[in-house]
């Protein structure tokens, strides 16, 4: 695209050329697609999104809210692959890394039953809300396909096992089911297979699988181990219903400043869109360039009373003058703040203000996005890039 700064369409939302992308950060895309380096997020409490569905989900503490995507969560305490950890009913052996699992790797367990009336079972928390418990499973030896298996989670369900990999699941609303099982009672008939990638979540069709209590990779979790938000639906297509990461008063996205600071030049982007662009009473939090203190800052916020966009810098405790720009708060918007050596600067759509002669604060260490002061963001943020 060129230099400059742009927004998610592609559009130059001003700064002239000579800008490099320093950093990109997409909350519009699900959590696997999130660039976390030097992220980090805190809420203090639960609370509520909807997901693609329109359906409310219960975010815990200190988990980011991806609004409009696909929420999987990990119910299981441990699903990371060490099935040796689980309780065995009955006398037999587990061996964690024993087999090729369907990825190709070598992370499937090798469970051998040495009789019926078994089983391998894990308690998970009681919840009142469907769920659908799923593992993959193979027998070790081809000639055992045909055999049965027995499945445990509010009841229980036979499974007659193929030659090679499938995927069993057992759906429930038994408000009181605890224990996710696979076993030889009801005279099941295997006795010696793998078994890859358990999976205990809410709803009643299978789910990408979530590991909890070792992370797969840095974008599962959105900052809560356990949990992933996706940007498709199951068939694997594109949901038009992500906004991105809905941010509220109570909570902190934090991105740590770290090298790619330059207090001679840099700016710092952020697309967003209001969850009540109307609301005459908002203030809304976009950007907050700070030391770790209010003291010294710039800070970028909108005012849906008179729906404009404004942007200051605060020095040792006094309050700058603001610059302020008109900006239609309706619909998704970018705004950006940039500082250099003549001073600070501020975009809304494709317009730029410069305050010149303004001193930048010195000793920024981290941006708080879609935050200024005790203001948040009351909106979702799609995409955040840093500049310089």
């Amino acid at each position: 695209m060129g230099s400059g700064v742009f927004d998610r369409r592609g559009a130059s939302i001003g700064f002239g050329p000579g800008g490099t992308l320093l950093h990109d950060v997409r909350f519009d895309q699900g959590s696997r697609q999130i660039d976390v380096a030097g992220l980090a997020f805190t809420r203090g409490s639960t609370a509520d999104f909807l997901d693609y569905l329109g359906a409310t989900i219960t975010a815990e503490s200190n988990e980011l809210r991806i609004a409009g995507g696909r929420y999987v969560k990990q119910l299981l305490i441990s699903s990371n692959g060490a099935f040796s950890g689980w309780t065995k009913d009955g006398a037999f052996t587990v061996s964690d890394s024993a087999g090729i699992a369907p990825d190709g790797s070598s992370t499937a367990a090798r469970v051998m039953f040495t009789g019926a009336s078994q089983a391998l079972y894990q308690m998970s928390a009681v919840t009142s809300q469907p769920r659908i418990a799923s593992i993959y499973v193979k027998p070790v030896l081809d000639s055992d396909a045909g055999k049965t298996l027995r499945q445990d989670h509010g009841g229980s369900t036979v499974h007659t096992l193929a030659a090679g990999w499938q995927r069993i699941s057992r759906s429930t609303t038994n408000g009181t089911a605890s224990s996710f099982s696979i076993g030889t009672y009801s005279s099941a008939t295997i006795r010696d297979l793998l078994v890859w990638h358990p999976l205990l979540a809410l709803g009643t069709v299978q789910q990408d699988y979530v590991s909890k209590g070792v992370l797969a990779s840095p974008f599962d979790g959105l900052f809560v181990d356990g949990s992933a938000s996706f940007a498709t639906d199951l068939a694997g297509d594109v949901l038009s219903t992500v906004r991105g990461a809905l941010l509220g008063n109570s909570d902190s996205l934090i991105l740590t400043m770290g090298s790619w600071y330059n207090p001679d030049r840099g700016y710092l982007a952020v697309d967003f869109d209001l969850d009540n662009p109307a609301a005459a009473s908002d203030t809304n939090g976009i950007i907050q360039l700070d030391d770790g203190t209010s003291n010294n800052r710039i800070v970028a916020f909108t005012s849906t009373a008179t729906q404009t966009v404004s942007a200051r810098a605060d020095i040792n405790g006094v309050t700058g003058t603001p610059i302020t720009m008109p900006l239609p708060l309706a619909g998704e918007q970018s705004v950006a703040v940039g500082w250099s050596s003549s001073g600070l600067y501020l975009t809304a759509g494709s317009d730029v203000q410069a305050f010149s002669g303004v001193p930048i604060p010195v000793g920024l260490t981290r941006a708080l996005i879609g935050k200024s002061g005790s203001d948040g963001l009351k909106g979702a943020v799609s995409r955040v890039r840093v500049y310089g």
